[in-house]
């Protein structure tokens, strides 16, 4: 059996078939390395869209922040009062400081109630007798609300110490007390949580301890 020997003109159909799917291959490598590089282009792009929009979202915050704390007052943490409504409560220098005088109805309206008169001795006992805490502010909470009212308000108007509906009756006397005196007091949540409130004066004082 003889061998047959292969011819390379035989192999020339093979080796342009191979170069032209070579050629096809550079083809689509160029394509693709194109591609690339617009992809790269559209992420530089995107990125520097994307730092532009974070430091305009950044500088508005800051101004949101700047207008909140001129508006609404804050505690020593750094958060917002808030009302008993949950509303914040508005910044000292917004409210006015000048106390309306009660009409001679609004005055007969309170007297005639145990709770308006509770509310007008707990205003007097804030103004007169609470010493303001290390921020000046003058603070009745509810321990000692409870003392003055079971032990240090006129005997007349003293509840029991062991009275079981003391939060619901404090409630009534501080929204009491924010009627009458509505530019002098408000209720703020205490800031021992438990939903607790107290009572606090507008006016800030010195400490003088």
């Amino acid at each position: 059996m003889s061998a047959v020997l292969s011819s390379p003109f035989n192999q020339i159909p093979l080796l342009q078939s191979l170069y032209s799917e070579i050629e096809i291959l550079k083809s689509r490598f160029c394509k693709i390395e194109s591609e690339l590089t617009e992809l790269k282009a559209e992420n530089t792009e995107l990125k520097a869209t994307i730092i532009e929009q974070a430091e305009l979202i950044a500088n508005s915050l800051k101004r949101n922040t700047r207008i909140e704390n001129v508006i609404f007052s804050h505690d020593e943490e750094g958060d917002l009062v808030e009302d008993e409504t949950g509303r914040p409560v508005l910044s000292e220098a917004l409210t006015v400081t000048t106390e309306t005088p009660a009409t001679p109805e609004t005055a007969t309206t309170w007297q005639n109630t145990l709770t308006g008169i509770r509310a007008k001795y707990t205003v007097l006992h804030l103004e007169q007798n609470i010493l303001p805490n290390s921020f000046g502010e003058v603070v009745l909470d509810s321990h000692a609300f409870k003392v003055y009212l079971t032990e240090r308000i006129h005997e007349e108007y003293r509840v029991k110490d062991s009275i079981s509906n003391m939060r619901k009756l404090k409630n009534d006397v501080f929204k009491e007390a924010v009627k009458q005196h509505p530019n002098k007091v408000f209720i703020s949540k205490s800031k021992k949580g438990n939903q607790e409130t107290c009572l606090v004066l507008k006016e800030m004082r010195d400490n003088q301890v």
